[in-house]
């Protein structure tokens, strides 16, 4: 063979092997004979190829960073007890203590990973895997291919919803229909805006039939807007010269993966709202495509800024993306678009103002104890583990919530067995916000360990690999507690043939919001090798999520609240390969 004729190749091939043997054991790892010579040859391969091809100090720097933050995540992964329970208590879910070994985990796995992370920037860079075609014919119009496009998605989501209508029903939706009939005062804690959307469907839906009839006009709609939205994707990849082939791919991963279809006719925000990210997205592209020149078109600048009141008013979340994505378009084009800056400022003060003064004299109110998800589980970690705590603080979190109720209510990877309890004092903490910043704050240095586990197991799912758990996955049902509306589910299709669908529905699965997080930087890792970094722009709403997400989940997962990571996974396969050799 000739693959091991050279010397080097059978000392790589020796190191390859140690190297491998060392790692699966630090990481206690199954080492069957099989494995172990998969990964070698692996691992050889990886080296001759790494060492017969040269990359340069921006692309060694990059795979050094993201290779870095991946050992990082593997290593603290290994420390990590996971029960599969998200409720689960202390002893559960748990964070075992770091130790001198955890240093050779992250060394061994490090090369490993720097390896991979090279050689895959080697690939990009060496094959020329076209994904534009510049001379493929358009037989129809873009109105036409939208048409056809969104009408192909909506055709088996039609079908999900007439097997499992009138389609799916939380204790969210439930919170947002009890609003909507108004028998509980108009809140912002599920933004306003969108329990009035849904309030015009409910009231519509029972003065025509019944509530469930309005539930059903809901699912509807909503399916007609996720068809249209995920169409009109397809269509951008067309007006791109995107090959037919991913196109179709695209298509086929969109139309047929249950998951997807779920959103669609469930009763939450989060669709419409990681559609809207999915829009601004593609609208991004299309500025940084033009060199900003987009933004001199008022009828661009006003598709923008209505793409920033949905993000804005369909998660409380949204506003911080929308100042976000001002303060790094304003660095980025600087002057030169002072009619769009001043637009784009414009809608954020009508935004701060609507939510704030308006939605307060309209006694519209929002819940604190949301956005102190993480310092609430950083505090009763400290009080579980009998950290460093005075009297005087102690006094203060026990009016918040009986003292021993902490220790009793903590479970590490979810707030809500403290938030929702009925001994939790919501009221005092929005009346003592900055007063429990303070306590937290003066917590921080004497109970530093207990604060970065509380914090790494509170926001787990969204940066391990690998993880995944059904908990805020998707939903596939109605919620029967506390639903006095008679919204039942009934097989429409069996009803009318005899013959249900249901079994042709695989069980709703996806990749777990950590994984999807490290596809998208890996994304943007080759956007810089080929030294295209303006680009990176086209993720910052997704990264700009994410970042929320971690300052303020209240549970370690929930791929819905990220859930515009699988809507924009094909626009981060793409977008490298699209400007791989585009001419600035």
């Amino acid at each position: 063979m000739k693959f091991l004729k050279t010397k080097n190749t059978i000392l790589n091939l020796f190191i390859s092997f140690i190297w491998l043997l060392i790692t699966f054991k630090l990481f206690n790892l199954s080492n069957d004979s099989i494995g172990i010579i998969l990964g070698t040859c692996l691992l050889t391969y990886l080296i001759n190829k790494y060492k017969n091809n040269t990359i340069n100090k921006k692309e060694k720097r990059v795979s050094i960073i993201y290779s870095l933050l991946i050992s990082l995540v593997f290593t603290i992964q290994s420390k990590i007890t996971y029960s599969g329970n998200v409720f689960g208590g202390i002893n559960e879910n748990t964070f075992d203590d770091f130790c001198i070994t955890d240093l050779f985990k992250l060394f061994f796995i490090f090369l490993i990973i720097y390896l991979i992370v090279s050689n895959i920037i080697i690939l990009f860079k060496e094959k020329n895997l076209k994904i534009i075609d510049n001379k493929e014919k358009k037989k129809i119009s873009n109105l036409e291919f939208w048409l056809l496009a969104s009408l192909f998605i909506a055709i088996p989501y039609l079908i999900f919803l007439f097997t499992y209508y009138p389609g799916f029903v939380t204790s969210d939706s439930l919170a947002s229909i009890y609003q909507s009939v108004g028998w509980v005062p108009l809140s912002n804690h599920h933004p306003a805006l969108y329990t009035l959307f849904v309030a015009f469907f409910i009231r519509l839906g029972n003065k025509l039939i019944s509530y469930n009839f309005g539930v059903f006009l809901y699912s509807l709609v909503q399916l007609l807007i996720v068809s249209g939205v995920l169409g009109y994707f397809l269509l951008w990849l067309r007006k791109h010269n995107v090959r037919k082939e991913y196109i179709i791919l695209t298509y086929l991963f969109f139309a047929f993966n249950t998951i997807f279809m779920c959103y669609a006719i469930t009763m939450w925000k989060d669709p419409m709202f990681s559609l809207a990210l999915l829009l601004i997205s593609l609208h991004l592209f299309d500025i940084v495509n033009s060199n900003g020149k987009l933004l001199k078109n008022n009828k661009s600048i006003l598709i923008f800024i209505i793409f920033v009141f949905a993000i804005a008013f369909l998660r409380n979340n949204g506003i911080y993306i929308i100042i976000g994505l001002f303060l790094i378009l304003l660095l980025k084009y600087k002057k030169e678009l002072l009619k769009f800056h001043l637009s784009f400022l414009i809608a954020i003060v009508a935004i701060l103002v609507i939510q704030g003064p308006v939605y307060n004299a309209l006694n519209i109110k929002s819940g604190t104890e949301e956005s102190f998800g993480i310092p609430l589980q950083q505090v009763a970690r400290t009080i579980s583990e009998n950290g460093n705590i005075n009297e005087k603080q102690k006094e203060f979190l026990n009016e918040l919530f009986p003292y021993e109720k902490w220790k009793e209510n903590y479970t590490p990877m979810s707030v809500d067995s403290i938030k929702w309890n009925s001994e939790f004092n919501k009221n005092y903490l929005k009346e003592n916000k900055v007063e429990f910043l303070k306590v937290w704050f003066e917590l921080l240095p004497g109970n530093f360990n207990k604060y970065i586990k509380s914090y790494l197991l509170s926001t787990y799912g969204f940066w391990s690999i690998g993880t995944n758990n059904e908990y805020g996955m998707y939903s596939q049902g109605i919620t029967k507690t506390e639903n006095v509306f008679e919204i039942e589910r009934e097989d429409i299709i069996k009803k009318y043939t005899g013959v249900s669908l249901e079994d042709i529905f695989m069980k709703p699965n996806f990749i777990g919001a950590g994984t999807l997080l490290w596809l998208m930087i890996l994304s943007g890792v080759l956007i810089i090798s080929i030294n295209k970094s303006k680009y990176l722009i086209v993720l910052a709403p997704s990264l700009l999520l994410v970042l929320t997400i971690f300052i303020a989940t209240p549970v370690a997962f929930s791929l819905r609240y990220v859930f515009i990571l699988p809507y924009a996974l094909p626009l981060y396969v793409a977008i490298p390969f699209m400007i791989k050799n585009k001419q600035d």
